[in-house]
């Protein structure tokens, strides 16, 4: 078993043990959970495939088992699945055991702001590929949390949503980047990073979550309504 694939099965088990227990409550979020992967990580995989194939980063041979499908080890399409299903299933825990408190979004218009100033400069790195790419999906889910996922902003859930996947994501990433399975190349990234970890990588963790759960409780949403 190739360590990229244990450290999946890490980041999923848990999750996964529990939704077995409480399987009639997960089997009615299972269809929002697989529309949330079609509209955000298949694009997430696209993007992967691209940038693996433009060189952005690779994969360290000796940790994945080399079993691969349009460029990407099985184990880096794995993590679209396991780390999004752990994350959404950390919010509805959330949503079980914590009791929600109102908070204003008028405070929104910080992400109107935000927006702008990712895009352009994820234009001005343009020559600097992950930086650039990151940097303008960033800007995409600023504008979204301001127009269509501002509902979040409202609901104390999300920010500890945030706090607590940026957490995991440390754990996780330090790993990936610190063995390491995940090899950057010096021409797609700034070279700034947190311990091992690429600056870049928090705005990656940060767009992909964040648009899951924004398209996932949108479904969820409209699934009440009916």
């Amino acid at each position: 078993m190739s360590k990229y694939l244990m450290i999946n099965l890490v980041i999923v088990s848990f999750p996964l043990i529990f939704s077995i227990i409480l399987y009639r409550y997960t089997l009615q979020k299972l269809s929002s959970f697989f529309l949330s992967f079609i509209v955000v990580g298949i694009p997430f995989i696209i993007w992967d495939v691209f940038a693996t194939g433009r060189g952005d980063w690779s994969f360290n041979p000796s940790y994945v088992n080399g079993v691969k499908f349009f460029g990407l080890p099985y184990e880096e399409i794995l993590f679209f699945v396991t780390v999004p299903f752990a994350s959404l299933f950390l919010f509805e825990s959330l949503r079980y055991f914590v009791f929600d408190t109102y908070i204003s979004n008028r405070y929104r218009i910080v992400f109107l702001i935000l927006s702008p100033l990712f895009f352009f400069s994820g234009l001005y790195f343009i020559f600097t590929p992950y930086t650039s790419t990151v940097l303008l999906v960033t800007s995409f889910t600023c504008l979204m949390l301001y127009l269509c996922f501002n509902f979040l902003l409202k609901s104390i859930h999300f920010y500890l949503y945030l706090f607590l996947t940026m957490l995991f994501f440390l754990i996780f990433n330090s790993l990936l980047t610190g063995i390491p399975v995940l090899l950057y190349s010096k021409n797609s990234i700034l070279n700034i990073r947190f311990g091992t970890i690429p600056v870049e990588d928090f705005f990656y963790n940060f767009s992909l979550l964040v648009l899951y759960l924004g398209v996932y409780e949108l479904i969820n949403r409209k699934n009440l309504k009916k």
